[in-house]
C-alpha cells in the first residue's frame, strides 16, 4: 500500500480531499480511535465493523453497498466469507499462535518458538524421530502450563495398519521390526482446497470455462473436449454438463529416479499429477496448472499396490463426484457454486498401464487387445515371450483397479492412454542400443540369433563358435563398422539446432565409447520424427500412382518417374531420366520430388519442365533445375535436336497447400487433377497466378484412395 501520502503538507491533503472526495463507506472511524466490537475469539484482537449497520448506510450512501460487502468478505460475515472461512480461521489460528505465549509469563510466543526448532532441524538436518523425541524432551522441562506440540500427528501411536494388520516398521533381516523406521511412506496433497483456490484467482476462475464459451467448435480435433468421450459425459449426465464450471480430469502416473545415476541406481519414485482438461490447450499442461496428489517414495515401485496409496485421492473424486464441494467462490462472476470435478481417464506408459488399470501386461497373455485369446511363444534364449498373431479377445484382469470404485468410471469409453513420448522413447533407445551395439541396450544378441535360427528365419546370421570361450555374430543389414559409428556420432556432436528443437545432444555423445545415451523425451521424439520425414517413399505408393495413370484411357500420355531417382543426382540420374523418356517421346512425365522435407510436382513435357509448388512463396530448385536442363539437353543432343533448348516455367497458379495438411497429399491431388483434365487445360488454368487452395474435402479423396489402395496391396 502506498503511504506517500501521510507524509504530504496540509495543503496537499486538502486539495486531494477537494478533488477526490472523502470514502462513503467509511462512516464509523474504528481506524483512527473509534471504539468497535472485536470478533468472538479468545486468541484474536483483530476490530471487526459488525457494530456497522450497513443497510443503512446503503440508504444514505451509493457507494457504501461495495465497500460493506468488502468488509463482510475481510471478516468472514455473510455470504461473501463463506468460501474464504476455512481459510480465515488458519490464518487466525496462526495469528492466534503469535500472539499465544509459549506459557505463562514467557517472552517468546508458540510460533516463534516453532519457528526456531524447525530452521536448527533443518540447518543440521536432524531426523523427524530425533525431531520428535527432542519436542517431548524440551515439554518436559517446560512448565505445566506450556502450548509446545510434543506429537507427530494423529496417527504418531498406530503401529499396524487398521486394514491389513501389517506393521508400520520396516522389518530388518534378522526378521525384527524397526522401530520409528516406516516400512513405506507416501505424501497426499489434497485437491479440493486447492481447486477452490483455483477459482479465487479472477483470471483463472475465468479459463475454467474456456471449454464452452470461447472453444472453436469446427469439428476439428484440437482439445478433449471435441473427443466422444468427452461428449460421453455430457450426455450420460447432463446436470454435470449443465455447470460448465464443473472440472475434468486426467491422472498422470509414472516411476522416475531423482537421484539420475544411470542404470547402476534402481531408485523408483512415484508422483501421481493431475491436469485439468476445463483451461485451454495451451495451459492445461503447464506446470502452474500440473497439481502433484501423491508422491510415493522409493526404493522400491509399488507395483500393483499402487490402490493403496491411491486410496485418499480416490476418496476426494467419489466426494467431489457424489455431493460436490458446496459454496465455491467464483471470483470472476463472484457468485456461489457447487463444484463437482470427474476424472476422464489415466495417462502413462506401458508397465504402469498394467498397474492402473489391473491388466496382465506380462506373460503368455499380456497382449491388451487379444486378451486371453493371445497366441504367444516362448524363446527359450532370449528369455522372453513373443507374441505371433493379433486378434480381439478378452481383457485378462489382474486385479480389479481402484477406480471402478468411481460410480462413472464403467461408463467411460477410453479408460486409459498410453502416452505416445514414453513409447516413443523406449523405442528410440532400443534402436540406438541396437545399431551402435550398446551393451546390455541391444536386442541383437546372441540369445535372439539362437531364437530366429530355432523358428526358421534368417538361418545365414546363425552365430558360429570361434574356439571355446568367443561367438562370431556374423553382420546384418544394419550392423555399423567402428567407422561408421564414429562419423555417426561425430555428425550428431557438431550438430547445431536451432533453440528449442531439441536438447544439446552433444552432451549425450561419448565419441570414445561409441555410445549415444541420456536423451530426453523430446529428443527422441523429434529424431523419429526426423528419421519418418526423410525416408524414401515406400514402394507401394509408387505403384498406386502408376495404377491410377494406367487406369484412364488417355493413359499413354503420362509416365511416372520413380522419386527416389532425384536422391543423388549423379549420372544414374542422367542415365534414368534419359531412359524413361525414351520410353514414349511425346508423353507427360510426372515426377514427385523431395527437397528439405517439402515435396513438390515436376512435369516434364518434351523440352518444357514445368514445377508445381503448394507453397504460396516462390522457390528456385537450382541443382534439380540444372540436371534435368543438362539431362534434356543430352537427349536432344542424342537424337539430333541441338536447337532445341529445354526451357522452365513455374505454374504459379496451381492450387496452393491449405493450412494444417500435407505437401505429399497436395502433389497426389496436383497429379490426379492433370490425368483427370482429358482436355489438357490445367496449364492455362495453372498458368496465371492465384490464391486458390485445395479444400480439406478434396485432399481427404486423395488420402482415402491411397489408404484403400495399401490395404488392398497388402
Amino acid at each position: 500500500m502506498d503511504k506517500s501520502w501521510m507524509r504530504a503538507d496540509r495543503d496537499s491533503l486538502e486539495g486531494h480531499l477537494y478533488e477526490k472526495g472523502f470514502s462513503l463507506g467509511y462512516v464509523t472511524w474504528i481506524w483512527h480511535g473509534a471504539s468497535a466490537n472485536p470478533r468472538s475469539s479468545a486468541a484474536s484482537t483483530i476490530l471487526t465493523p459488525s457494530s456497522v449497520n450497513i443497510e443503512e448506510n446503503i440508504k444514505e450512501n451509493i457507494g457504501a453497498l461495495e465497500v460493506g460487502d468488502i468488509c463482510k468478505a475481510a471478516y468472514n460475515q455473510g455470504n461473501l466469507g463463506d468460501d474464504c472461512d476455512k481459510d480465515s480461521d488458519e490464518f487466525k489460528r496462526f495469528l492466534s499462535d503469535a500472539e499465544q505465549p509459549l506459557f505463562e509469563g514467557s517472552d517468546s510466543s508458540k510460533l516463534e518458538s516453532m519457528l526456531k526448532l524447525h530452521n536448527w532441524k533443518a540447518r543440521f538436518r536432524i531426523s523427524d524421530s530425533a525431531f520428535t523425541d527432542l519436542l517431548s524432551s524440551v515439554g518436559s522441562l517446560l512448565l505445566k502450563d506450556h502450548v509446545l506440540p510434543i506429537n507427530a500427528g494423529v496417527n504418531s501411536d498406530i503401529v499396524e495398519c487398521p486394514k491389513c494388520r501389517k506393521s508400520r516398521w520396516k522389518l530388518g533381516k534378522d526378521g525384527k521390526e524397526r522401530v520409528n523406521v516406516p516400512a513405506k511412506v507416501m505424501w497426499y496433497f489434497p485437491i479440493i482446497s486447492r481447486f477452490k483456490r483455483m477459482f479465487k484467482s479472477e483470471s483463472t476462475a475465468k479459463l475454467m470455462t474456456w471449454h464452452v464459451k470461447q472453444r472453436s467448435q469446427d469439428g476439428h480435433m484440437r482439445h478433449p473436449a471435441d473427443s466422444p468421450s468427452w461428449r460421453n459425459v455430457d450426455y450420460r449426465w447432463p446436470t454435470f454438463d449443465n455447470e460448465p464450471r464443473n472440472i475434468r480430469l486426467a491422472l498422470a502416473a509414472n516411476g522416475i529416479n531423482p537421484h539420475n545415476k544411470g542404470l547402476k541406481n534402481r531408485y523408483s519414485c512415484w508422483p501421481v499429477v493431475l491436469a485439468t482438461y476445463n483451461l485451454p490447450p495451451w495451459f492445461c499442461m503447464k506446470r502452474k496448472y500440473m497439481m502433484l496428489t501423491v508422491l510415493v517414495s522409493g526404493p522400491q515401485e509399488p507395483s500393483n499396490n499402487i490402490d493403496v496409496f491411491l486410496q485418499p485421492l480416490i476418496d476426494d473424486l467419489k466426494k467431489l463426484w457424489e455431493e460436490g464441494e458446496p459454496n465455491v467462490f467464483d471470483a470472476h462472476t463472484k457468485f456461489f457454486f457447487t463444484l463437482k470435478a470427474i476424472l476422464m481417464w489415466t495417462i502413462n506408459d506401458f508397465p504402469a498401464y498394467g498397474n492402473l488399470s489391473g491388466c496382465v501386461n506380462k506373460g503368455y497373455i499380456s497382449c491388451h487387445v487379444c486378451g486371453d485369446d493371445t497366441v504367444a511363444k516362448y524363446l527359450p534364449h532370449s528369455k522372453k515371450i513373443s507374441s505371433k498373431e493379433v486378434k480381439e479377445g478378452g481383457l485378462s484382469m489382474e486385479k480389479k483397479s481402484i477406480f471402478f470404485d468411481l460410480e462413472y468410471w464403467k461408463f467411460h469409453h477410453v479408460r486409459h492412454c498410453l502416452d505416445v513420448m514414453h513409447v516413443e522413447k523406449n523405442v528410440c533407445d532400443n534402436l540406438i542400443g541396437t545399431l551402435l551395439n550398446i551393451r546390455y541396450k541391444t536386442k541383437d544378441s546372441e540369445g535372439s540369433r539362437l531364437d530366429m535360427i530355432q523358428m526358421g528365419v534368417r538361418k545365414d546370421l546363425a552365430p558360429q563358435k570361434i574356439g571355446e570361450k568367443r561367438t562370431y555374430l556374423p553382420p546384418s543389414a544394419f550392423t555399423l563398422s567402428k567407422t561408421e559409428k564414429k562419423k555417426l556420432l561425430k555428425s550428431l556432436a557438431s550438430m547445431k539446432l536451432p533453440y528449442g528443437h531439441s536438447s544439446n545432444i552433444k552432451n549425450c555423445v561419448l565419441i570414445l565409447d561409441l555410445k549415444l545415451y541420456r536423451l530426453k523425451f523430446h529428443d527422441c521424439h523429434k529424431n523419429k520424427n526426423e528419421a519418418v520425414k526423410s525416408r524414401k517413399p515406400a514402394k507401394n505408393e509408387n505403384v498406386y500412382l502408376q495404377t491410377k495413370v494406367r487406369k484412364r484411357k488417355h493413359s499413354d500420355m503420362f509416365a511416372f518417374i520413380d522419386p527416389s531417382a532425384t536422391f543423388k543426382l549423379n549420372d544414374d540420374f542422367q542415365n534414368y531420366i534419359i531412359a524413361r523418356m525414351r520410353s514414349g517421346p511425346s508423353r507427360i512425365f510426372l515426377l514427385p520430388h523431395n527437397e528439405s522435407y517439402h515435396w513438390i510436382l515436376i512435369m516434364i513435357w518434351e523440352s518444357e519442365i514445368f514445377i508445381l509448388n503448394p507453397l504460396p512463396h516462390q522457390k528456385r530448385f537450382t541443382a534439380l533445375e540444372e540436371a534435368l536442363v543438362g539431362t534434356i539437353r543430352s537427349d536432344n543432343a542424342q537424337i539430333g535436336c541441338v536447337n532445341k533448348n529445354p526451357t522452365i516455367k513455374n505454374l504459379i497458379g496451381s492450387p496452393k497447400q491449405p493450412g494444417g495438411s500435407e505437401c505429399g497429399y497436395v502433389v497426389m491431388r496436383y497429379m490426379k487433377d492433370i490425368y483427370e483434365d482429358k482436355e489438357m487445360k490445367f496449364l492455362s488454368k495453372w498458368g496465371v497466378k492465384c490464391r486458390k487452395s485445395y479444400t480439406k474435402e478434396q485432399l481427404d479423396e486423395v488420402w482415402f484412395e491411397t489408404l484403400q489402395y495399401i490395404q488392398e496391396f497388402v
